[in-house]
């Protein structure tokens, strides 16, 4: 199991937006992102980033 934890630009391109509307969502605590604060830093691991994804997709009833 990797345990790579990725910058903010790198997470942003993982859900598809920019890197200063996920400084946003964490500091606003909008979504609930889940991330790891390491002194001035902010990382973020795959599986959350994925989970986050999930939480948020939407499907359409076919009829």
């Amino acid at each position: 199991m990797c345990q790579c934890l990725l910058d903010r630009k790198s997470a942003a391109k993982e859900i598809n937006s920019t890197s200063g509307t996920l400084a946003v969502w964490v500091t606003s605590k909008v979504y609930g992102l889940i991330h790891i604060k390491i002194g001035r830093t902010v990382r973020y691991r795959p599986f959350d980033l994925q989970s986050f994804n999930l939480e948020r997709l939407r499907t359409r009833k076919l009829c």
